[in-house]
């Protein structure tokens, strides 16, 4: 049985990551714990996002590795599968399109996770935590076909996690001008007319802004007197950034607008401001 967790902050690829995770015993939130000062985003072609570098470090560190089976084509997948031990769990990625409990099944096309808890028996139990299905039914050659990414969550020597929540937001001080340098240059680039550049950017700045949710959670539940002190995590600030996200997004698929892009390196610098007064005044 696989805890299915899911919450504002992950994707479908962290929520699958989290509860295979959780379900080994892992503290996930604690891999939460320095996020807001991450920088080194990782820029995924397959589910064509930026992805967190220090989370899966974290885990790591706390004795819980996400292995990449490397496995091309269904004849990869099959001789990976046979390799496994019952009991694994797998976190598969595999076209919506194919998936039978997903909304988007047989309509539209986009990369999907979920955790497989693995076994000899055929159909295999899938949990997705994304959509709230926990137990379905998949073929193991739907799997076999369909599975893009096939991973597999295992317990691994632990190294240690040092939190200290008082330096991670110390160090936001170091990471905010380095956003700065890398946003400023793709909206100087866009309103010179590289507009295919905006795509990118609203994702560069999605994950800037699920690293803060992660990193609210993590106070939310572990020092909520800290987040008592930070309101540039608080609801108005992450509504900005969305704005600043949506525009992004909108520029990417129209017209560039000097107005609107005026607008959001406005937005833009004066949240990241706000942002590098709260990490400096910190104490």
């Amino acid at each position: 049985m696989v805890n299915l967790i899911s919450f504002d902050g992950l994707n479908c690829y962290y929520d699958a990551v989290m509860s295979a995770a959780g379900t080994l015993g892992a503290d996930y939130v604690a891999a939460f714990h320095n996020l807001w000062a991450e920088t080194r985003f990782r820029y995924d072609p397959f589910r064509r996002r930026f992805v967190s570098r220090f989370m899966m470090a974290n885990l790591d560190a706390m004795g819980y590795h996400l292995e990449k089976l490397d496995c091309k084509g269904p004849q990869g997948v099959e001789r990976r599968l046979s390799m496994l031990s019952g009991g694994e769990l797998l976190v598969v990625g595999m076209d919506a399109y194919y998936v039978p409990w997903n909304p988007f099944f047989g309509l539209i096309f986009g990369p999907h996770y979920f955790v497989v808890e693995y076994t000899r028996d055929d159909p295999l139990a899938a949990y997705d935590s994304t959509y709230g299905y926990s137990g379905e039914p998949i073929p193991r050659s739907l799997l076999i076909d369909r599975a893009c990414h096939l991973n597999v969550m295992r317990r691994c020597e632990r190294t240690g996690l040092n939190i200290d929540s008082s330096a991670a937001i110390k160090s936001v001080a170091g990471s905010i001008p380095v956003h700065l340098e890398i946003m400023s240059k793709w909206l100087d680039r866009i309103q010179a007319g590289w507009q295919q550049g905006a795509d990118p950017a609203s994702l560069y700045v999605e994950c800037m802004i699920c690293n803060r949710k992660l990193f609210r959670r993590y106070l939310e539940q572990r020092e909520p007197g800290v987040l008592s002190n930070m309101p540039v995590l608080d609801d108005n600030q992450f509504q900005q950034w969305i704005a600043v996200k949506n525009g992004l997004k909108k520029t990417s698929i129209g017209r560039v607008s000097f107005r609107l892009m005026n607008e959001i390196r406005q937005t833009l610098t004066g949240l990241m401001d706000q942002e590098l007064r709260a990490a400096r005044e910190y104490s």
